[in-house]
């Protein structure tokens, strides 16, 4: 279950958070990079859920919560 619910903008605000936008930026980075389309999706997915795990094992929560240069 993720922990995290809101991610802190560079402007301060607080919004939620959409790992689904990890996702899609790790694929277009991928993409960029050459990655062939037929891996993009599950690596892009693959590679989320590794920084979902990091930012928990740095104890980002419902309470702490993460700045867009911590996801980065």
């Amino acid at each position: 279950m993720l922990l995290i619910k809101q991610v802190k903008k560079r402007d301060g605000r607080i919004v939620d958070f959409e790992p689904e936008r990890i996702t899609l930026a790790i694929g277009k980075a991928l993409k960029a990079a050459g990655t062939d389309d037929q891996k993009l999706a599950k690596l892009s997915e693959t590679l989320c859920d590794d920084v979902l795990k990091g930012l928990e094992k740095k104890n980002f929560n419902e309470t702490v919560i993460p700045g867009i240069e911590d996801i980065q």
